[in-house]
């Protein structure tokens, strides 16, 4: 009888190292939960550009997508751009392309800082989009996520629908 305690006994010990081991593992060695992260959020918007003695002037509408890096080291970013649905007299999808600062990419997004992309929006959108990219110099691939497409999408479409009712 005695014999089958100490068995349970080992074998417990045994689990319990095991146990251990996987968590300190998990918290110290893995890196999988240190892997880069930018979180990218488009959206539709007028700019407020208020002037000395000028009036407030609102500008817009502008595609404004925002990048924050949300993963542990800087991320390098090229590029950003906004994939459109063709057009029915067209196959070809109309792409916007979006600049940040005056002195050109590649800008470095430093953890926890953002980005931000706009595009002046001269003519409503004739078509929805159907992706919004924002591309860095390891080539990777950052979209926003379904929730924050759909969305953008809405906005597009609001702001179509406001446009039409103004002329």
């Amino acid at each position: 009888m005695h014999d089958y305690l100490i068995i349970v006994a080992h074998l417990g010990a045994i689990l319990g190292l095991v146990s251990t081991g996987f968590n300190l593992y998990a918290v110290f060695i893995d890196r999988r939960r240190a892997r880069p992260r930018l979180v990218v959020s488009p959206r539709v918007r007028h700019l407020i550009v208020a002037g000395g003695s000028l009036p407030t002037v609102r500008e817009g509408p502008h595609i404004v997508v925002e990048a924050v890096n949300a993963g542990p080291g800087p991320i390098t970013v090229t590029a950003c751009q906004a994939a459109l649905e063709p057009l029915p007299d067209t196959n070809e999808n109309l792409l916007v392309i979006m600049n940040a600062a005056p002195q050109g990419p590649p800008y470095e997004v430093t953890h926890g800082r953002s980005i931000t992309f706009l595009s002046a929006l001269s003519e409503p959108l004739a078509s929805d989009p159907t992706q919004v990219c924002v591309y860095d110099t390891l080539g990777r691939v950052w979209s926003p996520s379904s929730r924050d497409l759909r969305k953008f999408q809405r906005e597009v479409r609001k702001h179509r629908t406001e446009r039409a009712a103004h002329l």
